[in-house]
């Protein structure tokens, strides 16, 4: 069997007081309203997946010799 997790880059944010001094509620509603549209299982996916596959032995095999192919 193989189990995967997949997360997204964690991204360290500095939060500053020009932030904070902003209009934080228009802020929000306009993330709101960029997210009203999108499919829920794609949002998810941004953040976090869980993979598990069950594999044969040949299949186990070809997975070891290359479990993370190179992003094209």
């Amino acid at each position: 069997m193989v189990e995967i997790l997949v997360y997204a880059a964690y991204d360290p944010m500095e939060i500053t007081r020009e932030d904070l001094a902003g209009d934080l509620r228009g802020q929000m509603k306009e993330l709101i309203k960029r997210l009203e549209n999108r499919d829920p299982k794609e949002l998810e996916d941004e953040v976090a997946r869980h993979l598990r596959f069950n594999l044969c032995p040949p299949c186990q095999k070809k997975y070891l010799q290359n479990p993370v192919p190179p992003c094209r």
